[in-house]
């Protein structure tokens, strides 16, 4: 039996929490899209994004090392073609403000209802499919 991927390219789950990673999987799965990595060290996104094409990343805002907006600046700076889905406990208005000011795709509050959660990284997977195909056309 051949399992089909989706996305073709995978979705990036980024937390230091491996019970929010796995719940995220979980969640995700049900709904088609099965196709995920997970990463619990922020420090390893970077040198796994430059490596490998991505559909779209979710990505914690509060870990130990490399916080997640410096890495949101990162990537939207480098990969400015990947959504990155913010997922964060923190309900500061502030925090989010500067997240969409970084280019963060969507600000998702922890505990995230799950159809929320496949929803938005189903807008962000659409997103990067076309931002592809436009790539194709030129």
């Amino acid at each position: 039996m051949n399992l089909r991927l989706f996305p073709a390219n995978p979705v990036l789950l980024v937390d230091d929490e491996e019970s929010a990673l796995k719940s995220f999987d979980l969640a995700l799965r049900p709904k088609g899209i099965n196709h995920t990595v997970k990463i619990s060290n922020a420090r390893d996104v970077m040198p796994f994004v430059s490596q490998n094409p991505v559909a779209t990343i979710l990505l914690d805002i509060s870990m130990p090392e490399v916080s997640g907006n410096e890495l949101l600046s990162e990537l939207t700076k480098e990969y400015p073609h990947i959504p990155v889905i913010i997922i964060t406990g923190h309900r500061e208005v502030e925090l989010a403000v500067e997240c969409m000011k970084n280019n963060a795709f969507d600000y998702m509050v922890k505990p995230i209802e799950n159809s929320r959660l496949v929803s938005g990284v189903k807008r962000a997977v659409e997103l990067r499919r076309l931002y592809d195909e436009n790539e194709l056309l030129k």
